[in-house]
């Protein structure tokens, strides 16, 4: 779970960030829904409703339009591969920390306790990478460096997951994912503020049957009444 959350899926979207930005990278983290599923099936036997095609295909058809102004721009390098590529992968490896958690609470383990291990072997694992890469571990010591370490740690990390690990185990992982269903919006909004995203004219169409497709797999639709002939 610490490898797979906390250490795969970080070093994955940390890489892919070089190539496109952190809006995009959300996007394509709310795949997780659909990842999601699809590892339920597989791992426990959980087999997915009939509404699990259109909504792969409703997201795979939102991506490519998504990017499709760069895809078909003559300048589109490898770059932009290895982005999509890496965010995929880190979003596959986050689907299968959902996994082992789920497998976890199943045996009766502890959230906090099994959370608690995993960001401890997720951290070693950055920290061997980071010093393979030749980086420094010295922390620079100010109030924007504390300020992004408490947020990270306590509410992005131990609040964050541990809530969210715990709706793992409620409601199975499947349905969990459906959280991260807004967070393109979020994410995109502030990568137009702060790291001047462009939209263009595919985009909003792509972002929307993103959307669509992960409400496709999990909205509950109103039983269809049958009409009682006396």
């Amino acid at each position: 779970q610490g490898c797979c959350v906390f250490g795969f899926n970080f070093v994955c979207f940390y890489y892919a960030s070089g190539y496109i930005n952190s809006g995009l990278e959300s996007v394509i983290f709310s795949m997780a829904v659909m990842y999601n599923a699809i590892n339920s099936w597989i791992f426990f036997r959980q087999r997915p409703s009939a509404r699990l095609i259109p909504a792969i295909v409703l997201g795979m058809a939102g991506i490519i339009a998504l990017f499709w102004h760069d895809l078909r721009s003559t300048q589109a390098s490898a770059g932009l591969m290895w982005g999509i590529g890496l965010s995929a992968l880190g979003t596959l490896g986050f689907s299968f920390g959902n996994m082992i958690s789920q497998r976890h609470q199943r045996l009766q383990r502890d959230v906090l306790t099994t959370n608690s291990y995993g960001m401890l072997y997720g951290a070693l694992i950055m920290a061997l990478v980071s010093l393979l890469q030749g980086v420094s571990l010295q922390p620079t010591w100010n109030t924007q460096w504390f300020g992004a370490l408490i947020y990270l740690a306590i509410v992005g990390s131990v609040m964050g997951f541990g809530a969210y690990f715990t709706l793992v185990g409620r409601i199975g992982a499947s349905r969990a994912a459906y959280t991260t269903v807004l967070f393109p919006l979020v994410a995109l909004a502030l990568s137009t503020r702060y790291e001047g995203y462009e939209w263009h004219a595919s985009a909003i169409p792509g972002l929307v049957m993103i959307l669509l497709g992960n409400v496709v797999m999990f909205a509950r639709w109103p039983a269809s009444r049958r009409r009682i002939i006396i």
